[in-house]
């Protein structure tokens, strides 16, 4: 969702006002904090779990989305 956001900014931008874009890119940055604050939660609750493990939960490709 964060990704296809960006992409509907470059859309909006080449066809709206800038200020319509701008409201599809605060929307993806919304998504990068919730995104944000969900990892902070899986890290608190599996400790024990190495990073890449917990990291696997919102990059199950290896980051690349």
């Amino acid at each position: 969702m964060r990704d296809r956001m960006g992409a509907v900014a470059v859309q909006l931008s080449r066809a709206y006002a800038q200020p319509i874009a701008e409201s599809a890119l605060r929307a993806q940055t919304t998504i990068d904090r919730l995104r944000s604050k969900l990892g902070d939660i899986v890290f608190r609750e599996h400790p024990e779990a190495s990073t890449k493990e917990n990291a696997s939960a919102y990059y199950p490709r290896g980051g690349r989305e």
